[in-house]
């Protein structure tokens, strides 16, 4: 799927990098101490906001995994905004936006996008963007 996107918005133009192609760069060794770094800056109340309602419910059971994905989401988001001013994510992926929001002193520009399962959900995705 990640390929599909690729495709569709390198032929309007765009730049399409992935998470695991910019740590793989950025962090060739070890990306352990910018998540721990940034660990400092999201509060546990933060961290809750951003997950789903079923998680938010059951917060006691969580793995240590939740963290982590945040953290990392979080990072992606401080290493594109070195590179590009605006970010395209999924819906779920929303509330970390809002958190990088207030962690960050230069937050990035995102746009969601509902999940596209397909080249014809991106088609058609397409279509609605244009149709007024």
């Amino acid at each position: 799927m990640n390929e599909r996107y690729r495709e569709f918005f390198s032929s309007a133009g765009c730049v399409v990098r992935f998470g695991s192609e910019i740590y793989a760069e950025k962090f060739p060794n070890s990306i352990f101490p910018a998540l721990v770094e940034l660990g400092r800056q999201v509060s546990i109340s933060e961290f809750k906001h951003c997950l789903p309602k079923i998680k938010k419910q059951d917060f006691n059971l969580l793995a240590i995994n939740e963290i982590f994905h945040l953290l990392l989401e979080l990072l992606l988001f401080e290493q594109v905004k070195e590179r590009c001013n605006l970010l395209l994510v999924g819906h779920f992926s929303q509330a970390v936006a809002i958190c990088h929001r207030k962690i960050s002193q230069n937050p990035l520009s995102v746009i969601t996008v509902p999940r596209l399962n397909s080249k014809e959900d991106i088609e058609d995705y397409k279509r609605r963007l244009i149709m007024p």
